[in-house]
């Protein structure tokens, strides 16, 4: 995916289908470098791989929650002084 500005104001997002020495197109419409403000180019992997190192967080999360909630058990407040051992 890019995002073209062009110097008459034009700002458009499109999948490139076609690439020439000119310029880009979409198919539909073709946008000359000659004419372009900007061009900013979208990396598709970036959120695929940010959403997965969530997804791990989140798992991770979970496990380490349910190994606190396995071993609470054995987790004693006794107050004040020593607790009484059973």
């Amino acid at each position: 995916m890019v995002q073209v500005r062009t110097f008459d104001g034009q700002k458009v997002k499109f999948r490139v289908t076609e690439m020439t020495d000119e310029g880009i197109g979409d198919g539909g419409a073709f946008y000359r470098y000659a004419e372009m403000e900007s061009l900013r180019v979208e990396d598709p992997n970036s959120q695929a791989a940010e959403s997965t190192a969530n997804w791990v967080l989140g798992i991770l999360g979970v496990i380490a929650l349910g190994a606190l909630i396995a071993n609470s058990d054995s987790v004693k407040v006794c107050s004040p002084g020593p607790c009484p051992e059973n």
